[in-house]
């Protein structure tokens, strides 16, 4: 079984919602991937918590002797099998289970637009505000012209890249704004829409290359991705209406929901979410 087909069937059979919560949740707390979330709740829609027969166990719960397995895949190995809390008996767990939001508090602070700034320049993208019209909350380009980034590496050395990759937000923005909008720039960025930069080595993003995405896919892509990052930092936020605006005779475009797994995980192993 794919993992495309693994997502677009969770998306298809309209899961998707309810497997982001479930998957940020195992992906915080027991540092689950999200194709592994994936084959979960696949196997269990509305599942609640999981863990192995051992780790039940060490929790002082037992697994059920007529529980049904579910299968996930294991590093460096072929597969492991895992249960659900309602397949098990014993001690109480009164925290078990995800909830909508994972954190109670909001991240929405300036030190986590600074992250992002920080990330950006990691990666040499540029970061500018101008005054933009009240429709337009940025975008990202290529630049005709390159900017040159330096970076000090632990030798005392200078290293140079050349980027063309800029994004832009509108000035005008709140804080929050600017922190969801910079997320569904680099989620153009990083879903591959803007095509390679070739000379920024510091930016991997996914190869798109020969492929004709639709302008409507292409923003739904960078929404899903950006979605998914404010999911699991816990930022709500309604893009509802801004959806609306992209949709084909009335239905969702069809996008390529690998292509935005591969770009969270890019985005997600990059950048240190866990101190916000």
């Amino acid at each position: 079984m794919s993992a495309r087909f693994v997502f677009r069937k969770l998306y298809e059979e309209g899961y998707w919602d309810d497997f982001l919560n479930f998957a940020c949740y195992m992906f915080l707390r027991r540092r689950y991937s999200f194709f592994n979330s994936a084959l979960i709740y696949l196997q269990r829609p509305g599942v609640e918590d999981i863990a192995s027969y051992n780790e039940w166990e060490k929790l002082g719960r037992s697994v059920k002797p007529d529980a049904t397995p579910i299968v996930i895949l294991q590093p460096f190995g072929p597969v492991n099998f895992v249960f659900e809390y309602g397949d098990t008996e014993g001690n109480e767990i009164k925290d078990i289970g995800y909830k909508k939001c994972i954190r109670e508090e909001n991240p929405i602070t300036e030190k986590l637009l600074s992250l992002l700034k920080v990330f950006l320049r990691q990666h040499a993208i540029y970061l500018g505000e101008r005054t933009l019209g009240s429709r337009m909350k940025g975008f990202a380009t290529m630049t005709e012209n390159s900017r040159i980034f330096e970076y000090e590496k632990r030798n005392g050395k200078i290293e140079r890249v050349e980027s063309r990759t800029a994004i832009v937000v509108n000035s005008k923005l709140s804080e929050k704004e600017k922190v969801v909008t910079i997320l569904h720039e680099i989620g153009h960025i990083f879903c591959g829409h803007l095509g390679k930069d070739v000379n920024n080595t510091r930016l991997n993003v996914v190869n798109r290359n020969g492929i004709n995405l639709s302008m409507e896919a292409c923003e739904y892509e960078a929404e899903k991705f950006c979605e998914m990052v404010c999911r699991l930092i816990n930022v709500e936020y309604d893009n509802k209406e801004y959806l609306e605006d992209y949709l084909v005779n009335g239905e969702e475009p069809r996008i390529n929901l690998m292509s935005v797994i591969t770009a969270f995980d890019k985005f997600i192993s990059k950048i240190n979410i866990y101190h916000l």
